[in-house]
């Protein structure tokens, strides 16, 4: 079967080739939610006829709307030898339209195979644009979104649904610059107070001063990694490099919680040259964020890690264990 995991209406290729017995006959291409194939929650994706002593069948079919996560397809003949199960994997798509627009415009975003029943945040780069999206039985949502102000250029639109896998669900908007009337661009000039000789008259040109931020760095890893099973463990942070022609410097931030305001001490790093930084880190769950920071002093929007990871797991579930009994049997 190719391929073997992709988001819905990706169509798959079901190769049977059977060397002992004859697949002549009735079959069907049968798509479940579950390995049992029950008949409630058991659609049809294809049927067809093998001719008279063939023993190859290809079909192929489009995956169905289905929530993320897997699911089972069955060859099915009619009456006649046990089916064959494959397994495939639905991984979140997300599709928005126009995929180009100024700021103020209103895209249509619309999500498939996402988990089922749930909901969550609308990220624009590292950015919470403040739309929630919830999920239908089927994994599937549509929403609206208004474009922002942003910096012309390609950005990320996500959804922070936290077992979704970091590399799907997203999709790339083109947010294009504001066109209105402006004054010329050419640096303005003021006559200096150093008096004229003759006729000449001298000029002292004033700088245009950087307002524009860098892009927000996209983090790399972690993301839903898990760094051992006890004791704090060495997480090195990585994110792609940003560019600005009065150079650039990275803030990174490790958090306890989505909120990031639980950072304690050492959980934020400035002024980094590098796209990379490694640290020691204790026991438990964390969020990770990186900005950039030009040379002006513009800041980015942050990119942040669209999955928590775990370091030192045994010891995390021992610390909450222990958090539960000193709960329910208070000392004293």
């Amino acid at each position: 079967m190719t391929p073997t995991s992709g988001g819905v209406g990706t169509r798959v290729t079901l190769s049977i080739i059977s060397s002992g017995f004859s697949l002549e006959g009735d079959y069907r291409i049968r798509w479940s939610p579950a390995a049992t194939f029950d008949e409630s929650k058991t659609i049809v994706l294809a049927e067809g006829s093998v001719p008279k002593g063939g023993h190859t069948v290809v079909a192929t079919f489009t995956v169905p709307e289905a929530r993320y996560g897997a699911h089972y397809i069955q060859f099915a003949p009619v009456g006649r030898v046990d089916p064959v199960n494959f397994q495939f994997a639905v991984v979140p798509s997300l599709k928005v339209n126009p995929t180009s627009a100024q700021p103020g415009t209103v895209l249509s975003v619309k999500g498939t195979g996402f988990p089922s029943n749930d909901s969550g945040m609308l990220f624009l780069g590292g950015n919470v644009t403040g739309t929630r999206v919830n999920t239908n039985q089927a994994g599937s949502f549509e929403t609206r979104f208004t474009v922002p102000t942003a910096p012309p250029g390609e950005h990320k639109l996500f959804v922070d649904i936290p077992i979704v896998h970091a590399e799907s669900g997203i999709a790339t908007i083109q947010i294009l610059p504001v066109v209105k009337p402006v004054p010329s661009q050419e640096a303005p000039v003021v006559p200096s107070s150093e008096p004229k000789t003759g006729s000449e008259v001298r000029y002292t040109f004033v700088p245009i001063e950087d307002h524009h931020p860098p892009h927000e760095p996209i983090p790399i890893a972690p993301m839903g990694h898990s760094f051992g099973i006890w004791g704090a463990k060495k997480v090195t942070f990585s994110w792609n490099s940003v560019s600005d022609s009065s150079g650039v410097t990275y803030t990174l931030e490790i958090s306890r919680n989505v909120n990031f305001d639980q950072l304690g001490d050492g959980a934020q790093r400035t002024g980094l040259l590098e796209t990379s930084y490694t640290a020691t880190i204790e026991p438990g769950t964390y969020y990770w964020r990186v900005k950039a920071v030009d040379g002006a002093g513009n800041e980015s929007y942050w990119g942040y890690a669209r999955c928590a990871f775990t370091v030192g797991e045994l010891s995390s579930l021992l610390r909450e264990f222990g958090a539960v009994i000193k709960s329910i049997f208070p000392p004293g």
